[in-house]
């Protein structure tokens, strides 16, 4: 455990390094956030705080690795392989954990004061009240949330879609560690090729998320296999107030991270150093 804990001491202090201090874009991010949620909508707050950390976390935290291309130091090092991907990913979920949790507390807590409500004083509340507003239009597809039910829900989507892919960008990390460096040349490149393929692939996720959100509001009709699912997605969605559902989408987060975690284990001891 002492091992453990001195290799997520050694993350962060890397991750504090001059060169790579993330701390005050982290801080930015989360006074966005946490403004968003306050005075814009909650769903600020259960949807990009975790989508946010998720996508960002891994990458902030090992591109001074990757780019400084250290990694072989940590083979010299008597600690095992195990050992390291045990570290990494422990530190992720201790990092990506808290940190969502204060987000949902906070958003619970704007959708009860309702604090934007101040800056839309001369505004009708059901015009502005973005949750009420999607609760309401869920309840036309026979969905019954509570406003603080919908938004565990949503929390539990974007949480475990976050955490999953956080797992899989840590094995994608100690399978080859540059893979963060061509990440972000892709973006900055004048290709225009690579960057109409960043676009296409943005604009499809986009799209996808859309279309699953209409799905559930009963705008698109799959057929008879939609119907089934959308059944099945109504029955735990209506057990204590989506809490059933929320419990299954978590569960089969979990599963998932601990498979990245097994492969990465598999794969990472199997690597040839370079």
């Amino acid at each position: 455990m002492e091992i453990l804990k001195h290799l997520m001491k050694s993350d962060l202090i890397m991750l504090n390094n001059r060169k790579n201090n993330v701390r005050s874009l982290a801080l930015l991010m989360a006074a966005l956030v946490l403004a968003g949620t306050l005075f814009v909508t909650p769903i600020v707050g259960v949807v990009y705080g975790p989508l946010l950390i998720g996508i960002m976390t891994v990458p902030m935290l090992f591109q001074l690795q990757a780019k400084s291309h250290c990694e072989p130091m940590f083979f010299v090092l008597p600690v095992s392989r195990r050992q390291l991907v045990q570290a990494r990913f422990l530190l992720m979920m201790l990092l990506y954990i808290p940190s969502n949790l204060c987000f949902y507390i906070i958003a619970l807590l704007s959708d009860r004061f309702k604090p934007y409500m101040l800056l839309y004083s001369d505004e009708a509340p059901d015009e502005v009240d973005v949750v009420h507003m999607l609760v309401a239009l869920l309840e036309n597809s026979d969905l019954h949330f509570t406003e603080g039910g919908f938004l565990t829900l949503l929390f539990c989507v974007c949480m475990t879609f976050s955490a999953v892919l956080m797992s899989n960008q840590l094995r994608n990390f100690f399978r080859d560690s540059r893979m963060f460096e061509m990440t972000l040349e892709r973006m900055h490149s004048k290709n225009k090729k690579e960057r109409r393929k960043l676009i296409v692939q943005i604009v499809l996720l986009l799209a996808l998320v859309v279309l699953i959100f209409l799905f559930v509001v009963g705008v698109i009709d799959l057929g008879p296999v939609g119907v089934l699912l959308s059944m099945f997605i109504m029955h735990l969605a209506g057990a204590a107030d989506g809490m059933m559902l929320s419990a299954v989408i978590l569960t089969i987060g979990g599963f998932e991270c601990v498979y990245q975690y097994i492969c990465t284990q598999l794969e990472f001891g199997a690597k040839e150093v370079k």
